[in-house]
C-alpha cells in the first residue's frame, strides 16, 4: 500500500490508495515460477452511519503489470521462511 488521497464531504469520503501487488504462481509442470508484478489503485466510496467509516463501493483500476521468472529456493536463514496460503503458514505454528 503506498499514498492515498482522501476527500471527506459529511458522511462521504472518496479515497484513492496507490498499491503495488506482486503474485507468485505455483510451479507449473516445468518447474517454472511466475511472479506477477502489477500497480493499481484502489478508489474507494467510504460512508459513515453509526459512526463508523465502511467502504460502500470499490474498484481497482489496473496501471501496469508485468511477468517475471522467479526462483522460489530463497537461500533464508533460521529465522526466514516462505509463506504459505494455508493452515501450513508460520502463522499457525504459534511457536
Amino acid at each position: 500500500m503506498g499514498q492515498c488521497r482522501i476527500e471527506v464531504d459529511g458522511d462521504v469520503a472518496h479515497c484513492e490508495t496507490y498499491c503495488d501487488a506482486h503474485h507468485v504462481s505455483r510451479a507449473d509442470a516445468d518447474g517454472k515460477v511466475v511472479d506477477m508484478a502489477m500497480g493499481l489503485r484502489y478508489v474507494d466510496r467510504f460512508e459513515r452511519r453509526d459512526g463508523m467509516w465502511k467502504i460502500k463501493k470499490r474498484v481497482c483500476a489496473f496501471d501496469w503489470a508485468y511477468y517475471i521468472d522467479a526462483d522460489r529456493s530463497w537461500a533464508f536463514g533460521d529465522d526466514f521462511c516462505v509463506g504459505a496460503r494455508d493452515k501450513t503458514d508460520i502463522t499457525y505454528t504459534r511457536f
